[in-house]
């Protein structure tokens, strides 16, 4: 409005209106009117400016920050004139984020076992009348989690290697431009090794154009969702001393031989291949068979032994 003419009527309001085109950056902030400057006259020379400024120090005072005294509300018959006063005084508002049209759909199959690589995939279906361009993902760790989680947690776009170094967060992911109403699929791998429940965000990121009173504008969109994820042992065993009545039993006597058993449970969907194993034996236990071998019967180790 900087430049316009004002022209004022004695006794008559007359409103005027101003616009402003936010950047991205101003989304989730506070516009706030600082201050009003009424300049009466021509410029050149220069005549009478009149300035009201907002009082934010003392918005919780009486006047409610407002540069003038409230003024009391008044009725008015229907065609009059609307007073000064009975304008509504608003100093701030709120720049909201234009919603965005488009879903986040997440496609996995639990359980997440400890040291293997679990995939993700992220499908991101537009729902808008223009192409989406500088489409960005984003995925990764929370930032209220547990320390442990952020150096035992890693994703990756590449090839399932063991890494380094991890990385708890994939920033910025750019994809390819995606059609209107079409649709992009992209898979991550995730890799835990340490036991626990992770809270994980997927961001979205893009811009496409949209149409805003006959103009077209460029807008800057954000989808961002949350989920959570459970990592657990591919398997669990547990120890019994049995007789040779296959009994539990809870005390051993000198030279009598008893069975340890173990108990696997797995939790892997897919068949478990046991590689190896070790038993180590307390100096007073012997085993009975000198070549340790065991008896597999539904899941669990049997081993002949004997306290001495």
């Amino acid at each position: 409005m900087s430049g316009t003419s004002l022209h004022l009527v004695p006794r008559r309001t007359q409103s005027f209106f101003f616009a402003f085109l936010p950047r991205t950056c101003d989304a989730n902030t506070d516009i706030q009117v600082s201050s009003v400057h009424l300049c009466l006259g021509s410029r050149d020379p220069p005549g009478l400016t009149l300035v009201w400024s907002f009082d934010w120090l003392h918005a919780g005072s009486v006047r409610g920050g407002l540069a003038w005294e409230p003024l009391p509300n008044k009725q008015f018959v229907s065609g009059e004139e609307v007073a000064f006063h009975q304008l509504p005084q608003l100093a701030s508002t709120r720049i909201h984020p234009r919603r965005p049209h488009l879903s986040v759909t997440l496609d996995h199959k639990p359980p997440v076992l400890l040291h293997e690589f679990y995939p993700l995939s992220v499908t991101i279906a537009s729902e808008e009348v223009n192409p989406l361009t500088e489409v960005f993902l984003s995925l990764g760790l929370v930032d209220d989690l547990d320390p442990k989680y952020y150096s035992t947690t890693h994703f990756t776009c590449d090839a399932p290697v063991v890494p380094q170094q991890v990385a708890n967060k994939l920033q910025g992911f750019h994809l390819d431009d995606i059609p209107a109403a079409g649709q992009r699929r992209q898979t991550i791998l995730l890799r835990n090794s340490e036991v626990g429940t992770r809270r994980i965000f997927v961001k979205v990121e893009y811009k496409t154009d949209v149409e805003v009173d006959n103009q077209i504008l460029c807008c800057s969109c954000l989808k961002e969702i949350y989920f959570d994820l459970e990592c657990i042992e591919p398997f669990t065993f547990s120890t019994k001393i049995l007789n040779l009545k296959f009994q539990p039993i809870e005390v051993l006597r000198a030279e009598e031989q008893f069975i340890l058993q173990v108990d696997l449970e797995s939790r892997c969907p897919l068949p478990l291949e046991l590689l190896s194993g070790t038993l180590e034996l307390n100096s007073h236990v012997n085993a009975v068979d000198k070549e340790l071998k065991s008896l597999i019967e539904g899941g669990e180790l049997l081993f002949w032994m004997q306290h001495i």
